[in-house]
């Protein structure tokens, strides 16, 4: 069905079919910055697709970098749309926001 999720997809699972590369030389990852052209904030979400399911993902940060993956800012991936047919699936955890202090 289009846009149904891959049932084979676990959250945190890669969105693509092949392995990512090593990591071992990869410095700190949330030290990243948007993937949007002419953004500088740091990235706190990555981005995937999923052709086969017509599915987009939006993730936690995730520790290593692959060239099927973007990673965004809190803004941008905030403004992510799927593409007409397209599922999006945001499985960031949802902002807590702290209890008023009392006065």
């Amino acid at each position: 069905m289009l846009g149904a999720p891959d049932p084979a997809r676990q959250p945190g699972a890669p969105a693509w079919d092949h392995p990512r590369p090593s990591t071992t030389s990869v410095p700190c990852r949330p030290c990243d910055a948007c993937a949007r052209p002419a953004c500088s904030e740091p990235a706190t979400a990555t981005l995937s697709y999923g052709y086969a399911s017509a599915t987009v993902w939006l993730e936690p940060l995730t520790p290593e970098g692959h060239p099927m993956t973007h990673d965004l800012c809190e803004r941008h991936a905030s403004r992510t749309v799927a593409p007409r047919g397209w599922e999006l699936v945001d499985r960031r955890s949802p902002v807590r926001l702290a209890p008023p202090l009392a006065s």
